[in-house]
C-alpha cells in the first residue's frame, strides 16, 4: 500500500523536496493574507463612501434649514451665531453616530475573536480611524452650505422654502 501510495504521490521528476516550517507556514497563510488585503479596500472604499454620502445628507438637511436661518438673520441674529447654531446641531449628530458606532461596534468585536481566531476585541485606533473621517464628513457637509448661506440676503433664504 505504502509503494501504491508513493507512486502517485511523487512528483513527476521523482524528488520529494524538503521544506522549512516557516516557508510551510507562509504558504499555508498566503490565502489569508490575500483576502485580509481585499477586506481591507473593501473597507477603505466602504468608508469613502460612507463620508460621500455623511456630507450629502449633511448638506441637504442644512439646505431645508434655509428659510429657518434666512429667519434668523431677519430677525437680527449675527452670521457667527446662526453658524455656530447649524455647527453645535451638526456637532451633536456627530456625537450620536459615534456613540451608536461605539455601540454597535463593541458588540460586534465582542464576538469577532469567536469566529476569526487572532481578532481583538476592541481598537479604539480603528474606531478613530473610521470616526474621524465621517466626523469631518458631517461637519464640512454642515458648514459648506450654511457658510454659503450666511452671505445670502435674508429674504432670499426665506423665499426658498416654496
Amino acid at each position: 500500500m505504502r509503494q501504491v501510495a508513493a507512486t502517485l504521490l511523487t512528483p513527476p521528476d521523482g524528488r520529494i523536496g524538503e521544506t522549512s516550517l516557516a516557508r510551510l507556514h507562509a504558504r499555508e497563510a498566503a490565502p489569508v493574507a490575500w483576502f485580509a488585503r481585499w477586506i481591507a479596500v473593501e473597507g477603505w472604499a466602504t468608508l469613502l463612501i460612507a463620508c460621500v454620502g455623511m456630507m450629502a445628507v449633511m448638506r441637504i438637511w442644512v439646505l431645508s434649514l434655509l428659510p429657518e436661518l434666512g429667519l434668523r438673520r431677519a430677525l437680527g441674529a449675527t452670521r457667527g451665531s446662526v453658524l455656530l447654531l447649524v455647527l453645535w446641531q451638526a456637532a451633536r449628530v456627530v456625537a450620536a453616530g459615534v456613540a451608536a458606532g461605539c455601540w454597535f461596534g463593541w458588540s460586534v468585536w465582542n464576538v469577532l475573536p469567536t469566529i476569526l481566531r487572532g481578532a481583538i476585541t476592541w481598537d479604539t485606533r480603528s474606531l478613530a480611524v473610521a470616526a474621524l473621517p465621517l466626523a469631518l464628513a458631517a461637519l464640512m457637509g454642515a458648514i459648506l452650505p450654511a457658510a454659503r448661506a450666511l452671505w445670502d440676503d435674508p429674504g432670499h433664504l426665506i423665499s426658498s422654502a416654496g
